[in-house]
């Protein structure tokens, strides 16, 4: 029974991918959702063309209702209010209708997205092998796979396609009172400039730096929470279980004030979107007195005017909170993208050779050391081991048996030495190939 020598030295601190990295995450960060959705890009249209159907109807069915309010107040005979009557139930029919295929087509489209980018970061890390990813902590590793990804399913259903949608209804809204009084029309647009774009990019600003850090600060928790579950029982016996819990309970009271500042940010938001609304709703009224008296507006079209503003409230009001998602999901996309981009421990070979069919597995002087130590985990390792034969490695922990295996499955590249299987070097092999014939 051969016996690795050598003592396996602690593992380096984490890469340049690590967790506590604050810095503006680059547009370029989410290029992998953008991969990853443009497959999906019909669903995710159809998904926008719902929303925008819902919330036009949802405007039409105010307009209308202002309307035939107003109108049936002048006591006209039953047959010129007959089409007014018929398109209110059908807004209102149809804006069910309409939210529940929006509803329905940005979910699929974002879980399927989803789906294929945790595949795709599944490969990283099989990419990467144990050298790269065993540097991170378990609990890291599983918020970035869980809680990363799921943040970007904000971005579709939360944030793009509610923004399209408001867009395409507030554009058409602001025209179609324009009709009726050019005045109003523009009032009505800078209200809605105002809530949709000013009162998001407010909330972004104020809450930039509580949304860099909290992607962090749950991956952070995560990681000390499982740590905590997987170490109970040495805390236990060593006394330090009250300890960690304290730190668990810093960690989650971190956690919880990045989401108060980002809450508080959203707030405004939402109170200068009100606030916009309300102010756009109010000016269109005094247009519409106004042009009342001087002749140039029907009776009827006054209750328009006034009640139209007000159910654009309805566009804009989810907009702060889609602008704080997006700012919360772009340094998840960063982590993610830094995940994707890590380089692997081991280069592939630029002419690989077949997999040998692996009759024969030895080493020679096989030395190791992972990436970021300054000294060997294992040195002078020489295994021999023919088809058909069994050989136990042992040692106690820490001497680098798992080193040894990670070099005979090529995660990580020998230092010195040799690996072959059936006389060929393993360098010279892929080693998704290679790891295909081993049993491990």
């Amino acid at each position: 029974m051969p016996r690795a020598q050598g003592v396996e030295p602690a593992r380096p601190p984490e890469p340049a991918l690590a967790a506590d990295r604050t810095t503006d995450a680059p547009r370029g960060d989410l290029r992998a959702l953008l991969a990853v959705v443009r497959p999906h890009r019909g669903r995710l249209a159809a998904a926008v063309l719902a929303g925008s159907g819902a919330l036009g109807c949802a405007v039409a069915l105010t307009a209308t209702s202002a309307w035939l309010i107003s109108a049936a107040a002048l006591q006209p005979p039953v047959l010129t209010l007959i089409v007014a009557i018929v398109a209110v139930r059908t807004f209102g029919l149809a804006k069910g209708i309409f939210r529940y295929a929006e509803r329905l087509a940005s979910h699929d489209a974002a879980l399927r997205a989803l789906a294929t980018l945790r595949v795709r970061l599944w490969d990283a890390l099989v990419r990467l092998g144990p050298a790269v990813s065993g540097r991170l902590r378990s609990g890291e590793l599983l918020a970035r796979m869980v809680g990363d990804v799921d943040a970007q399913q904000d971005v579709l259903v939360r944030a793009l396609v509610p923004a399209a949608s408001a867009a395409v209804v507030g554009l058409g809204t602001a025209a179609a009172l324009g009709v009726l009084l050019p005045e109003a029309g523009v009032v009505l647009a800078v209200g809605l400039l105002c809530a949709g774009a000013v009162a998001p990019a407010l909330t972004v600003s104020l809450a930039r730096r509580a949304a860099r850090r909290t992607a962090a600060a749950r991956g952070a928790i995560i990681g000390a929470v499982v740590e905590l579950l997987d170490g109970s029982p040495d805390l236990l016996a060593f006394g330090a279980a009250s300890e960690r819990r304290r730190a668990v309970a810093a960690l989650d009271h971190r956690l919880l004030a990045l989401h108060g500042r980002a809450a508080g940010a959203t707030g405004l938001g939402v109170a200068l979107t009100v606030l916009a609304i309300g102010g756009a709703t109010v000016c269109s009224t005094a247009l519409g007195v106004a042009a009342l008296r001087a002749g140039v507006l029907p009776g009827t079209a006054l209750a328009v005017l006034a009640l139209t503003p007000l159910a654009t409230a309805e566009l804009v009001a989810a907009l702060p909170d889609a602008a704080q998602r997006l700012a919360t999901a772009l340094p998840a996309a960063r982590r993610l993208a830094e995940l994707e981009r890590a380089p692997a421990a081991v280069s592939e070979p630029d002419d690989p050779r077949p997999a040998p069919s692996g009759q024969r597995l030895d080493t020679h002087g096989l030395a190791v050391r992972w990436p970021g130590s300054d000294q060997d985990a294992v040195t002078g390792v020489d295994l021999r081991l023919p088809a058909g034969r069994r050989l136990v490695l042992t040692g106690p922990t820490g001497c680098g048996k798992s080193t040894v295996l990670a070099a005979l499955l090529r995660t990580v590249e020998p230092r010195a030495g040799v690996v072959q299987v059936d006389v060929v070097d393993t360098r010279e092999v892929l080693g998704d190939d290679l790891r295909g014939r081993i049993a491990w």
